[in-house]
């Protein structure tokens, strides 16, 4: 049983036309168990604090489902400090303020190009 909605969950099969268990994954890492620990509190969620809070989930075997735990944790996974920002590299700046006069301002904007997403990555590690 999922430790975040406390039940068994279904999920539609389009091409069966049926409903099919969804499977639950085991809690493996210390990343997924901290997550949902920090998580608990910021959503106000008193009643799965107080299950997981003493507790080692890994040792416990806890088990979700794992569109719960994406569902759960979706706000909080790309949330950043103040800290960090303050950590990144002045070259890394530097870099990334260069490759959006480059790459950005003058053929995006000015041209009006249009480039893929993975040839924009590729342009910006490369650099």
């Amino acid at each position: 049983m999922c430790i975040i909605c406390n039940k068994e969950q279904y999920r539609p099969e389009s091409h069966l036309r049926k409903r099919k268990k969804e499977q639950s994954v085991q809690c493996e890492t210390f990343n997924a168990a901290d997550l949902l620990k920090t998580t608990a509190p910021k959503m106000g969620d008193f009643q799965l604090l107080f299950k997981i809070d003493d507790i080692d989930l890994r040792a416990k075997e806890a088990k979700y489902h794992s569109s719960c735990y994406k569902i759960y944790t979706k706000g909080i996974k790309g949330v950043s400090d103040k800290g960090n920002l303050e950590e990144c590299d002045s070259r890394d700046t530097d870099r990334y303020n260069g490759f959006c006069e480059t790459i950005v301002v003058s053929k995006l904007i000015k041209a009006n190009e249009v480039i893929r997403m993975d040839t924009l990555t590729i342009m910006f590690v490369s650099q």
